[in-house]
């Protein structure tokens, strides 16, 4: 899984703060090297709109419930932000990569009513750095009439609703913040599931043994549990994978 767009913030070529999350260390670890860049190096946004070129400002680390990073400070100038979790193999805070659009090297900067009309936004991000090796891409393809929901790095398409109330959160917001916020455990109920399937492993490791013992033969329980032994190892996968943190 590639990179995912804030769906509350402006696309990459907008005015405004347009922020992306992704995953440094699981799913392909797109920003794996994100430490790596520096003020100065260029970061290239390519969309079905045009090519962007953003310089890096500065690289801060904030803790989960800084959401505010990913807001638009100035309506008027294209920024971009790249977020993931720091340090790696943790999910105790957020990495934060801020960047200006140069629009010198870049296609006309986006206005909303280009865009309303477009049958489908596709998204790709790539940076490159000057003096490092940080890469990053990703692809998007949005349906007319659908909007974007980022969870777990992942991206996913649902019919698109009414705009929310000045006085409420949107759900892109909430949905945003969850994301960026969360934490070791996605899904706690699969550390439940995960332990259960690591004792039936376990315990059909100790009958195979003791029943080999008792026959001084491996066969033919070592093919009789090969079956359950899969079986078992798939769902412990699941599990454990749902425990990983959305944005690690």
């Amino acid at each position: 899984l590639g990179p995912g767009h804030f769906t509350d913030t402006p696309l990459p070529g907008q005015l405004g703060n347009s922020a992306i999350a992704g995953h440094r260390t699981t799913y392909g670890q797109p920003f794996h090297d994100l430490d790596q860049l520096s003020a100065g190096d260029e970061i290239f946004v390519t969309t079905v709109f045009g090519t962007y070129t953003y310089a890096v400002r500065d690289l801060t680390v904030v803790e989960p419930t800084d959401y505010g990073v990913v807001s638009t400070t100035d309506p008027n100038i294209a920024t971009l932000t790249l977020t993931t979790c720091h340090p790696k193999w943790s999910a105790a805070q957020r990495l934060v990569v801020s960047a200006e659009l140069n629009e010198l090297l870049s296609d006309p900067v986006l206005r909303t009513e280009n865009i309303s009309d477009e049958p489908t936004e596709e998204i790709r991000t790539a940076s490159s750095p000057s003096e490092s090796n940080a890469s990053m891409s990703a692809a998007t393809t949005l349906p007319a009439g659908t909007s974007t929901t980022t969870t777990a790095g992942m991206l996913e398409t649902e019919p698109s609703q009414p705009a929310s109330t000045p006085t409420e959160p949107s759900t892109g917001t909430l949905q945003g913040e969850q994301a960026f916020s969360a934490g070791w455990f996605h899904d706690s109920t699969a550390l439940i599931q995960a332990l259960i399937w690591t004792i039936v492993l376990i315990a059909l490791r100790g009958a195979v043994t003791r029943v080999s013992a008792r026959r001084k033969s491996w066969w033919p329980m070592l093919p009789i549990s090969l079956a359950p032994a899969v079986i078992g190892l798939y769902f412990l996968y699941v599990n454990m994978n749902n425990l990983v943190p959305p944005n690690l």
